[in-house]
């Protein structure tokens, strides 16, 4: 199996989920799990083998000692898991997989029903989900995009994330959009103030662009930096009737994000993982999800198998975490 014929339908994943041979092909060829591993006593291919739920390479040649009539068996033994998303975990790769696969592509709330489905626990839902999370950030780190340039309009806002009835904390964001291709950021702020602003702006817009704000005070500065800007006072209309200039994208941008960032057990803490998430899902086509969740897990827990000779202990330094 390779990526040109990669799986990325749901109901299909969950069929190859129960296939084990084609899953553990399928891990291989998003480079999750190694492929092989020369043994270093035979410097021969390691067979694969599973161990219970675990799988390791093993070697079991025999070998002759040199200038000896005696031979032994090679007893050369190695998790192929070491570093990867499976490391640690007492999920088996079938359980974890299914997780991911509905933590990418199901709908909300979907703690209880993956905490039943699968007969995990809710530390365990609660360690995982942070991982995928993790893997999101990772992910849009590697691919920040810049927006803009001449001739391009962004839209940008800010926006208090997190806040629930009757609390003042959640943690503010500045959002772009970019008109025309629909490419967005969002990113935090720890200090709302005009040169937090600006470092933002000058890492993700690119001078000439035409930017379009509200009329924030903080804002009059990207006139002096190298943009053109427009501006429209909320508190009187959300057009300004005499530039035509609006800041309705990235209202609905930050609707969308306030509707599908889940209330259900949302910790204040995790928020840029929930955003990760959701920009995550949003960037990605929804047929890549799986293809691209695997990629990105491979290059954050790569695998390390060791090949120093000797038996490595049973996983103990897991990837994602030390959870089940």
């Amino acid at each position: 199996m390779d990526c040109i014929t990669c799986i990325n339908f749901y109901f299909s994943f969950i069929g190859l989920c129960t296939r084990t041979d084609e899953l553990i092909a399928f891990l291989q060829a998003h480079q999750v799990l190694p492929r092989t591993i020369d043994c270093p006593m035979c410097k021969k291919p390691c067979a694969l083998v599973q161990d219970g739920f675990r799988l390791r390479f093993r070697c079991r040649r025999t070998l002759k000692e040199y200038k000896k009539e005696l031979s032994k068996k090679c007893n050369f033994s190695v998790s192929a898991m070491k570093g990867t998303i499976f490391d640690g975990s007492r999920l088996d790769i079938t359980t974890i997989c299914h997780f991911i696969c509905h933590w990418l592509h199901g709908p909300y709330p979907r703690q209880l029903f993956l905490m039943e489905q699968l007969q995990i626990s809710s530390n365990t839902f609660i360690t995982w989900s942070s991982f995928c999370r993790e893997v999101c950030i990772n992910y849009l780190t590697r691919n920040s995009m810049v927006l803009g340039g001449e001739g391009v309009t962004v839209e940008i806002d800010e926006a208090m994330i997190g806040r629930l009835e009757g609390r003042i904390d959640g943690r503010w964001f500045l959002g772009g959009f970019e008109r025309g291709t629909n490419n967005i950021f969002i990113v935090p702020i720890p200090i709302r103030n005009a040169a937090t602003l600006l470092q933002v702006v000058r890492n993700r817009i690119r001078p000439g662009t035409t930017i379009i704000s509200d009329c924030w005070r903080a804002y009059d500065c990207l006139n002096h930096e190298g943009f053109d800007q427009f501006t429209v006072d909320h508190g009187v209309t959300f057009v300004d009737p005499f530039t035509g200039a609006h800041t309705q994208n990235i209202d609905r941008l930050w609707r969308d994000v306030r509707g599908r960032i889940s209330r259900y057990g949302r910790k204040e803490g995790h928020m840029v993982g929930y955003l990760a998430e959701f920009m995550f899902k949003r960037l990605v086509n929804r047929t890549n999800l799986i293809h691209e969740f695997m990629r990105a897990a491979a290059i954050l827990y790569p695998p390390s198998v060791p090949t120093n000779g000797e038996e490595d202990p049973e996983e103990s330094t897991p990837g994602p975490s030390n959870a089940s």
